[in-house]
């Protein structure tokens, strides 16, 4: 039988387990002396002894059961009486629920909750004794929640309110074969009001949520805690990280121990801060911004470590490229002017320092301009980034290249020697030039202009040597472009020309390098020859042939256009006249015109001279001029073509609908043709609706009196389609390129029978 202790009885006495045994032993021999002594008595006699027998058994069970009665109930009113004296020590209450959700024990009901309260209805204990689930949700639905969890065998600590009060509730669920036997619950009265109540829960919630990675350290600086954010931005899992030692788990660059200097740091500071690299789980090294703060106990040992971090390489990153751009250009990713400068004037007090010297070139692409003009801004950038390559190539790694804008590009030569060192460079510099430019569907020869400047020579400040080198490269321009010039030497050093010169336009003609070629243009009714537009080009002795907008910007700016336009209208109309008296019948030859021939009152008077002297109608010429020339210069252009129509000369413009929507500007200006731009056209093939636009812009044109010629045409189909809209003349490539006089001549020869073809 199981020893049982049960508690101090009056006068010191106890009923031991050893006492029960020898009560119960003493019992067996009487029973057994009845048995041996009474054996083959009659039972009359034997009886007696039985009854005394059966009554002292009954009263040692009564004794027994008296003595643990008394002693188990003194027990449990004095375990009940330490429990009490715990709560109320703690200032907690103890209370349970049995399976049918019943409140049945409460204990430590005098904490000061309930002790300092004078309605005790308002009390924990109050609101609990007796009281099942039902009542008490109906009364607190937030407390009812926490108590369901808890009959549905959870374990958990949540924090809530009962009466005036809030409490830290732990619950612990009691479980019987697998099945919820009710529970136990300790509730700790929370100090404070509510906000204050909340506060544990708001630090948690922080703590998990916040965007910075949060590490808790034990003493010896192994890993307590951490949050998500330290997962997101390290890579390392709760599981991995924690009761690892911090320099294990944020690794360092080999030869660097970041970790050591912040905690003797701490030994003497209560938190540090400032950024160091740290290395991802994956290998990556990432910078961020790190505050370390020691937590110590009131006697001022260390408790814990708090090191909160974020990363800040993005922001780094974002800061390197800002700095990146405020000190380099952006299309080709040379140092700009502000950075230029500033890397000159430290070179300068390093050459100082050393006595060495130093130039400073300063180089213009020359004619850039007409580059844009005639190729667009896109092939211009295109040439400046293939320049900024080169001159990358040709000049020592410790040499910088810089674009200050444009085209001009400036270059320091460090640690030189002497002037001819200086000149070698800038020979470098030119070989640059020297090959063509590819571009993806042509080559371009451009050429630069190359001012130097020596210090101490020419200057030993910033200001002084690009002032001097700034003049040394505008004297090299005036010397005849594409070379050098050098302030000390007072020499230019010229290379091979350039492709766009205006001397070399004005010897051009003399030397007979000016030829015209003629694209046919056919009527779209029969099928015959009509005219002809002509195309003027420059067979270079060196470049091949150069089309006009390669060097019409030249020609204008220089003022040889009234010159080169007097030599093609005369060429124009001796070859018209040729032809005519071969039979080759060809009504006029279109002939474009330029904006200063426009705009010189003897122009018009020179194209009649022109056609009186070869004996040609006024019909026998139809001048062209660009739509985006006439909408810059309608005044002029008008006048222009009043003059025109008075003369009986043909007029066109050309490219019409490709610088404008609005195209019933057409309908103010008298000239006879409309040239449809190749964009509209190319629309017109591929979409039904701009088909449809393209109808109607024919249409317009028609309705106005206007003859409608469209360009580019390449296939039978676009012949097909072109006339079905209305147009009167086609010219492209399904006839012929611009070809020579001779050419047009056999090809008028093949036409007829081709046009009976066409035409069936």
């Amino acid at each position: 039988m199981k020893e049982v202790e049960v508690g101090v009885l009056p006068y010191s006495w106890s009923l031991s387990g050893n006492t029960e045994r020898v009560l119960i032993t003493l019992l067996f021999a009487l029973a057994g002396g009845v048995s041996h002594f009474g054996f083959g008595l009659p039972m009359a006699e034997v009886w007696p002894w039985y009854g005394a027998l059966a009554v002292l058994w009954l009263l040692a069970l009564g004794t027994h059961y008296a003595f643990f009665s008394s002693t188990s109930g003194r027990q449990r009113r004095s375990k009940i009486e330490l429990l009490d004296l715990i709560t109320e020590t703690l200032s907690v209450v103890a209370w349970s629920m049995n399976a049918r959700s019943v409140v049945t024990d409460v204990h430590g009901c005098n904490i000061r909750g309930d002790r300092d309260t004078k309605d005790n209805s308002k009390g924990l204990c109050a609101n609990l004794i007796g009281e099942t689930a039902d009542k008490l949700s109906q009364r607190n639905s937030e407390f009812g929640i926490l108590l369901y969890r808890a009959m549905g065998g959870e374990a958990f600590v949540a924090t809530c309110d009962i009466g005036p009060q809030t409490y830290q509730h732990t619950f612990t669920p009691r479980m019987r074969y697998g099945v919820s036997a009710g529970f136990d619950c300790v509730s700790t009265e929370v100090t404070g009001d509510k906000g204050q109540a909340s506060t544990v829960d708001l630090w948690e919630q922080m703590f998990e949520h916040s965007v910075d990675a949060v590490m808790l350290l034990d003493k010896k600086r192994r890993v307590f805690a951490i949050n998500k954010a330290f997962t997101e931005i390290t890579g390392f899992e709760e599981a991995e990280a924690l009761g690892q030692r911090d320099n294990l788990l944020l690794s360092k660059p080999p030869g660097e121990n970041y970790y050591k200097v912040v905690f003797d740091h701490l030994e003497n500071a209560d938190s540090w801060n400032g950024e160091v690299s740290i290395r991802h789980k994956s290998g990556r090294l990432f910078t961020v911004n790190m505050t370390v703060s020691v937590i110590k106990t009131s006697l001022g040992r260390v408790r814990h470590y708090l090191a909160l971090f974020s990363d800040v390489s993005q922001r780094k990153q974002a800061e390197d490229e800002l700095r990146h751009l405020a000190n380099h250009d952006n299309l080709t990713g040379l140092p700009n002017r502000r950075l230029f400068l500033d890397r000159l004037d430290q070179s300068l007090h390093r050459v100082k320092r050393s006595h060495s010297r130093l130039a400073v070139l300063f180089l213009d692409a020359d004619n850039f301009k007409l580059i844009n003009d005639a190729y667009g801004h896109d092939v211009g950038d295109a040439v400046l980034k293939e320049i900024a390559v080169r001159l990358q190539a040709a000049v020592r790694e410790s040499d910088t290249v810089a674009r200050l804008s444009g085209d001009e590009f400036t270059i320091i030569a460090d640690n030189i020697r002497d002037q001819d060192e200086a000149i070698a460079v800038a020979r470098k510099v030119m070989a640059c030039f020297e090959a063509p430019f590819e571009l993806p569907d042509q080559q371009l020869n451009v050429s630069g202009s190359v001012g130097i400047a020596l210090y101490p020579d020419d200057g030993d400040d910033v200001v002084s040597l690009m002032k001097h080198a700034d003049q040394a490269m505008y004297r090299a321009k005036a010397e005849g472009r594409n070379g050098f010039y050098s302030i000390s030497d007072e020499r230019p050093t010229q290379v091979s020309q350039g492709p766009y010169y205006p001397s070399e336009l004005r010897l051009a003609v003399k030397r007979g390098q000016m030829k015209v070629v003629y694209q046919p243009q056919l009527s779209l009714s029969d099928g015959h020859l009509v005219g002809c537009e002509s195309f003027l080009r420059w067979e270079h002795h060196c470049r091949g042939n150069i089309r006009p907008s390669d060097f019409m910007t030249v020609s204008e700016e220089a003022g040889i256009t009234e010159n080169l336009g007097s030599w093609t209208l005369d060429t124009v109309a001796s070859q018209l006249g040729r032809w005519l008296e071969l039979g080759v019948p060809v009504d006029y030859i279109a002939v474009n015109v330029a904006m200063s021939q426009i705009k010189s009152s003897n122009f018009p008077a020179l194209v009649c001279e022109t056609l009186l002297r070869h004996k040609l109608p006024a019909s026998s010429l139809m001048l062209e001029v660009a739509e985006d020339d006439y909408l810059r210069n309608r005044g002029v252009c008008n006048v222009f073509f009043a003059q025109l129509k008075k003369a009986g000369i043909r007029s066109c413009i050309d490219q019409f609908g490709s610088h404008t929507s609005d195209y019933t500007y057409i309908k103010d200006i008298p000239v006879d043709t409309v040239k449809i731009n190749q964009a509209s056209l190319a629309k017109a093939y591929s979409d039904k609706n701009d088909r449809s636009f393209f109808r109607a812009l024919v249409a317009l044109c028609k309705v106005l009196g206007k003859e409608v010629i469209a360009v580019s045409v390449e296939r039978s189909v676009q012949e097909n389609q072109v006339r079905e809209i209305g147009c009167d003349t086609a010219q492209g490539y399904l006839y012929g390129k611009p070809m020579a006089a001779s050419e047009v001549q056999k090809f008028y020869s093949m036409l007829e029978p081709t046009s009976e073809q066409r035409i069936n």
